[in-house]
């Protein structure tokens, strides 16, 4: 009793699915000719069924997207592949353009007639349109910020010449709590040496050059010993994260009493 209910319960099933269903569905034969197309289908495409039935798909194929899905249909005639999918643009009757993702099967007849092809459309139109929509949006962003005028400040920083440059890093360095409490101390020192003129000019160049040691000597490293120096330059720069405050600690200390011996020692 099943046995002779099921085909007319699968046929009623079909036409219910193929009448109701919101995708647009559309029978082929191997050249692509509609046998049948559902509501859905005719809808999107803006054809009644009989205009839409006897009609070829690449009539309403926009024709710059039709050469790869042609090369997938003959795979698929061939028996190469057994399905595909791609997205694709069609050309309403009115002349409208939509975009739709295609689905597309091969059904073989069993009984050895001519199989045929079974094609889904799925309307993507608007997801597209917001898609290109945000492209457009983030290329005018783009354009915007790469074409914008840079800031008078930055303009200024891209001016500013070698010798205006290193006098801005004298500056900085200077007002650096730290580097001004040690060129203080150091100027108080060097001042205060019971020697020569010429001593102390000597002692002044000297103190001079290992501050300015503090920034060649990572630089030469760096070039000399390219990754092997930068390698080094890592470690000692951890090591001095990590024990910046013992190491500022130390040196305030040690100045600090030779500043206060110093003091001590002109009563």
């Amino acid at each position: 009793m099943l046995a002779r209910t099921l085909p007319a319960q699968t046929q009623d099933l079909f036409h219910y699915l193929f009448e109701q269903a919101s995708l647009g569905i559309a029978v082929e034969d191997l050249d692509g000719t509609l046998l049948l197309a559902n509501p859905a289908l005719c809808s999107m495409l803006g054809y009644a069924e009989n205009e839409l039935c006897g009609m070829n798909c690449s009539q309403f194929a926009n024709p710059e997207d039709s050469e790869d899905d042609w090369a997938l249909f003959q795979q698929l005639s061939a028996g190469v592949i057994d399905r595909y999918s791609l997205e694709k643009r069609y050309v309403r009757k009115d002349g409208a353009q939509l975009w739709g993702r295609l689905n597309v099967s091969l059904l073989k007849n069993d009984n050895g007639g001519s199989p045929l092809v079974f094609a889904f459309l799925e309307d993507v139109t608007e997801r597209r349109q917001t898609e290109d929509a945000l492209r457009e949006s983030e290329q005018s962003f783009l354009n915007l910020f790469e074409n914008a005028p840079l800031p008078k400040w930055l303009q200024a920083i891209e001016a500013i010449t070698p010798v205006k440059s290193a006098g801005l890093g004298v500056v900085l360095s200077a007002v650096n709590p730290k580097n001004l409490l040690l060129i203080v101390g150091g100027g108080l020192a060097i001042a205060g040496a019971p020697t020569t003129a010429g001593g102390k000019t000597v002692a002044a160049v000297v103190f001079v050059v290992l501050a300015v040691s503090s920034v060649v000597v990572p630089v030469v490293l760096y070039h000399a010993l390219g990754a092997r120096g930068e390698r080094m330059l890592e470690s000692l720069n951890q090591w001095l994260q990590a024990n910046n405050a013992t190491v500022m600690a130390v040196l305030l200390l040690v100045i600090g009493v030779v500043l206060v011996g110093k003091g001590l020692g002109g009563f």
